[in-house]
């Protein structure tokens, strides 16, 4: 396993992660002095089981001195869900949340999540979720939570519109730090136009729909959610935006998927037949477009990708032919790669001093996707003779890990700078 590969699985947690619920950084609005601290979504941070079963902890002495509090079952609920906790016990206290307060905006969002996020959802139908997601959003109009909690279900029920302002809402109430944003606008910029890519998660999902609905940017991509697409509506209508209508699959070919999945057994998620056909496509040219993935994706998920994946900037594309069988490491455009993050790529708020960089927020984690892609880049560059470049990707790698805190990954990346230039004095102040 490569350096690449072994740090794509680490970071991939931070975004292979179910859709809702999402968090803004506004409190949950229900929220009063004296509370344990607010359960934020993975979206935000990521603690140990550990430490949800602590905090779920306190949330339970919490909720035995104030049975009658929404908020504090809800809170609860997603403790348990995060310390990994069965489905039931969690719907019970999300039932027991909206009898409390049907007019709690945590309560109404966590029980149109239950629509996909829980195996039996608690309301009816998916038209019922999205009444209460955005019965949620009224009532709390300046929490961009119940905006997130919208989208997934309008989407899922075919209704781009209502989805979209939603996702503008959320855009416009600050849903997303500045890392994140830039992350997704670099994303959107290491895609060829017309391209489809991939994701599974909120962190690469949200961001970027919402720079192409909130600021009109590289609408020609159509960005598509691992997750979602085993929703059969959101499979069949998804592909409606593909730039000048040109799409890789129609309505029908989604539904013959579906029904040959189904007559399968469901031993694994409809997406993957979905992403396999799609490949099938690539490799036999009857599908031309760019196709891509954000690094992001696990990589079991890639697995039907065989060895066709190269890296363009914060993608892996997906190409007709595989790689050499003698090839050992991933492929990489280099030259376009280093040309996104020389000229292209917005970096400033990846080591913005500013900011709080903790080691359990999602953003912390996502940033490391820039240094395994320049250490690649690094790598790349030195088998290729040319050291300029590879000095460059290591000291932009090591100076984004340094502001943020990422002892770890400098370390890492001046080490191997220091084997490669022992008697450079660049990479040594970095490793005292």
């Amino acid at each position: 396993m490569t350096f690449m590969t072994r740090w794509f699985c680490a970071v991939a947690l931070a975004l292979a992660l179910a859709l809702p619920p999402a968090s803004a950084r506004a409190q949950a609005p229900s929220l009063v002095p004296g509370m344990p601290p607010e359960i934020q979504s993975w979206r935000e941070e990521i603690l140990s089981k550990e430490k949800y079963e602590e905090l779920a902890g306190r949330w339970r002495a919490y909720i035995k001195s104030h049975p009658r509090s929404a908020v504090a079952h809800v809170q609860l609920a997603r403790a348990l869900r995060y310390a990994g906790a069965p489905e039931a016990e969690r719907a019970a206290l999300i039932q027991r949340a909206y009898a409390l307060d049907p007019k709690c905006p945590e309560a109404l969002a966590a029980m149109a999540s239950t629509n996909l996020t829980h195996k039996k959802s608690l309301v009816a139908n998916a038209e019922e979720a999205l009444r209460l997601a955005e019965r949620a959003a009224t009532l709390a109009p300046g929490w961009a939570d119940a905006d997130l909690e919208v989208w997934p279900i309008a989407t899922g029920l075919g209704r781009p519109a209502v989805a979209r302002q939603h996702l503008v809402a959320a855009f416009d109430k600050g849903a997303f730090k500045p890392p994140i944003l830039d992350f997704a606008y670099n994303m959107l910029r290491s895609a060829e136009p017309g391209a489809v890519v991939f994701t599974n998660g909120d962190n690469d999902t949200y961001p970027p729909l919402a720079l192409q609905a909130a600021r009109d940017l590289r609408t020609d991509v159509l960005v598509v959610n691992l997750s979602l697409l085993n929703l059969p509506t959101y499979a069949s209508a998804v592909w409606a935006g593909a730039a000048g209508g040109r799409a890789p699959f129609t309505p029908a070919e989604i539904e013959t998927i579906r029904r040959a999945w189904e007559a399968g057994g469901k031993g694994r998620p409809c997406s993957t037949d979905i992403v396999e056909g799609l490949v099938r496509k690539v490799q036999n040219g009857t599908w031309t477009g760019p196709v891509y993935f954000a690094i992001t994706v696990a990589p079991p998920v890639l697995e039907c990708c065989g060895q066709s994946l190269e890296i363009e900037g914060l993608l892996l594309r997906l190409r007709r032919e595989p790689k050499p069988a003698d090839a050992k490491d991933e492929r990489m455009d280099l030259d376009k790669t280093l040309r996104l993050f020389r000229d292209t790529f917005r970096l400033e708020s990846a080591s913005d001093l500013g900011i709080r960089w903790r080691p359990e927020s999602a953003a912390f984690m996502i940033m490391t996707n820039y240094a395994a892609v320049l250490s690649m880049a690094a790598e790349k560059s030195v088998q290729a003779g040319r050291m300029d470049d590879a000095r460059y990707a290591l000291r932009t790698g090591i100076t984004m890990m340094d502001a943020e805190g990422n002892a770890k990954m400098v370390r890492k990346l001046a080490t191997y700078w220091k084997e490669l230039e022992p008697g450079s004095s660049e990479p040594g102040r970095w490793l005292k």
